[in-house]
């Protein structure tokens, strides 16, 4: 996967000065590895979100990341969660950060925003850096419609740079036609279901549990695709 890059309020002095830190490593690791599941029949949406998502929870879970933690303390009897947090050691003291992947429409983005702000200035929760994993518009148009994208998160941060006050990382996932995971040749699966009901999982029609099977299949391309894996 391809990335595009963007630092928010001084994010890239927390990430990458006076070395890369070990949070910008593993960050990138995991993105630029992101697949980008796609099943050429399925016009004009072929890119499989759903299994994206699967993807970057089996990744954060193995690098030992906390999965949907309360964007604030319990006292603002609030039920927001964020997606992933975990504390780094950056220069002899503890960094927490927290992520959001988002593939949501722009309502999603500024949502994600607020709980970045909420545990920023939370007294317990108090997170140094929030990290936005989004699609770039070249690939928002092919996962479905009205999405957001990186860009627009680009163009409109600047503007906000007096409220959102975090420092933010914002990372890209840019489409390219010769990186993509063809869904089409996964004939292990598609034997072991049929052709039809498979195709009917991809598409979401189909009404049985599909986390397990986007689970299998994510897994074993981690494991055949990623180095170190």
């Amino acid at each position: 996967m391809n990335i595009k890059e963007h630092f928010h309020r001084g994010a890239d002095l927390i990430l990458k000065y006076p070395n890369e830190s070990d949070i910008y490593k593993e960050i990138k690791f995991i993105a630029e590895n992101c697949p980008i599941p796609y099943y050429a029949a399925h016009q004009p949406h072929p890119v499989k979100q759903p299994i994206m998502n699967v993807y970057f929870s089996i990744m954060f879970i193995k690098y030992g990341w906390e999965c949907e933690p309360l964007a604030s303390n319990d006292s603002f009897g609030d039920n927001l969660r964020a997606d992933y947090r975990k504390e780094f050691n950056f220069e002899g003291r503890p960094v927490i950060v927290q992520i959001e992947v988002e593939f949501g429409n722009a309502a999603s983005y500024y949502r994600d925003y607020f709980k970045f702000q909420l545990s920023y200035f939370d007294k317990k929760v108090k997170i140094d850096l929030g990290i936005l994993i989004c699609p770039c518009n070249n690939m928002s148009g092919i996962m479905n419609s009205g999405l957001g994208d990186y860009q627009k998160v680009v163009r409109e941060l600047p503007s906000a740079k007096d409220n959102m006050t975090v420092p933010t990382y914002v990372i890209g996932l840019d489409f390219d036609i010769n990186n993509i995971w063809d869904l089409s040749q996964e004939t292990k699966y598609i034997n072991e279901l049929g052709l039809e009901k498979f195709e009917a999982m991809i598409k979401g029609n189909e009404s049985i549990e599909k986390k397990d099977l986007w689970s299998r299949m994510t897994t074993s391309y981690i494991k055949s695709n990623i180095s170190n894996e």
